[in-house]
């Protein structure tokens, strides 16, 4: 079966979603959430390129990374809510410095890609377990543990569908129109929320709005991804 071009396949998808390219053999989709351009990037960058010539391994940030997710968890679960608050993002920004030195390294790779998504994701279940427990101890509103879930089912299965719609097309997504399919509830999205909603003391509704967003992201994409297939089939 005869693959379409670009301009084909951006004809028939839609003008506004993102144009498919062709196949590469490192990263399929490339794609860095509107936080992290605008905020977490500017600060882990700078600071990978100071520790560019020193002997810390990606694979040691994410590590650290997930052992200070972990301890913003507990600290969160404690009642610490605006400490944790500001240690959530902060985790954000430490999140992004692995990928960073690799790149000013230039010794990027796919198995350093899979340790940051794995560790992203036992990290941010440390963070949504450590809020779920603050809704428990702390706020009066009905069953903060069915939102808990939701939220971290909803964060699991939205890094399933990057990885599914990945595997699916086997090609780059490209072109601003990409937020639409990839942003609207990425990682970095949702530790800004979870972030600001704990330094509230409203870890309650932050689990609520982060299951619902990832609910009709999840949709969204599941949409999007039989409209690009079947442009492409």
């Amino acid at each position: 079966m005869a693959l379409l071009s670009p301009t084909i396949l951006a004809r028939r998808a839609g003008p506004w979603l993102p144009t498919v390219t062709a196949p590469l053999t490192m990263r399929s989709v490339q794609y860095d959430g509107i936080v992290s351009r605008q905020l977490n990037r500017r600060l882990s960058r700078p600071l990978a390129g100071l520790l560019a010539n020193t002997s810390l391994a990606p694979g040691l940030v994410a590590t650290l990374v997930l052992g200070v997710a972990l301890a913003t968890g507990a600290m969160v679960a404690a009642g610490w809510s605006i400490a944790g608050g500001i240690a959530i993002q902060a985790t954000a920004i430490f999140a992004g410095l692995g990928a960073d030195l690799a790149g000013v390294r230039g010794d990027t790779s796919r198995f350093g890609e899979v340790i940051d998504g794995i560790a992203g994701r036992y990290a941010e279940a440390a963070i949504l377990a450590g809020m779920t427990i603050y809704a428990v101890r702390f706020e009066t509103l009905p069953q903060p543990e069915v939102m808990g879930l939701l939220a971290l089912g909803g964060a699991l299965t939205l890094s399933y569908s990057d990885a599914r719609i990945e595997a699916s097309l086997g090609r780059r997504v490209v072109g601003h129109p990409a937020d639409l399919v990839f942003g609207l509830a990425s990682p970095d999205v949702r530790m800004l929320i979870a972030a600001v909603g704990t330094v509230a003391g409203q870890c309650y509704w932050s689990l609520t709005t982060l299951a619902a967003i990832t609910g009709l992201t999840i949709a969204w994409r599941l949409f999007y991804l039989r409209r690009i297939a079947g442009a492409i089939d």
